[in-house]
């Protein structure tokens, strides 16, 4: 009798057969993870892209650009407009508030994203709420010190404390 007539017993069989499975899907798991800590390890080694620079981006290195308010030339026979030192009056229903978007705004000459940009606020810029368009997506504005007055989009500025004198 040789060695292939030899029947080895059914536990043995079905012993092997789960060895032989396990071994399989081991391998075939290990191979799976490898090649995903390999993937996703690349992507950590290298380094990111650079930045998209537009045209009408400014090359700095300060996180938020600088926005400010430009003046319009006079019409001759007129002076430009000088802050007082003493407090005017403010108008009945107007307050003043503070530029709250990080990026600064743009004020606009009537309360629509289409009109022409008449100047710039900066970040916590001063102004004075002048009157809120019908639908209270804007706001009309006043740069303090200044008689220059413009639209912004409602919500990007915050009501300020009125100050106590002492």
């Amino acid at each position: 009798m040789g060695d292939a007539d030899y029947q080895y017993p059914g536990w043995l069989r079905l012993l092997q057969f789960l060895l032989g499975l396990g071994l399989a899907l081991g391998l075939i798991g290990a191979g799976g993870a490898g090649l995903f800590f390999l993937l996703m390890g690349i992507g950590h080694l290298l380094p990111p892209p650079p930045k998209p620079l537009f045209a009408n981006e400014a090359q700095s290195d300060s996180p938020v650009p600088a926005v400010s308010f430009q003046p319009l030339p006079m019409p001759l026979g007129l002076s430009a407009p000088t802050a007082s030192p003493t407090a005017s009056p403010q108008p009945p229903g107007s307050y003043l508030a503070r530029v709250t978007w990080p990026a600064g705004l743009a004020v606009r000459a009537e309360p629509t994203s289409r009109a022409a940009i008449v100047g710039g606020l900066d970040w916590h810029a001063r102004v004075l709420v002048l009157d809120g368009s019908p639908d209270r997506g804007w706001v009309k504005v006043q740069l303090l010190g200044s008689k220059r007055q413009g639209w912004i989009k409602a919500g990007n500025v915050e009501k300020m404390p009125p100050r106590t004198s002492d």
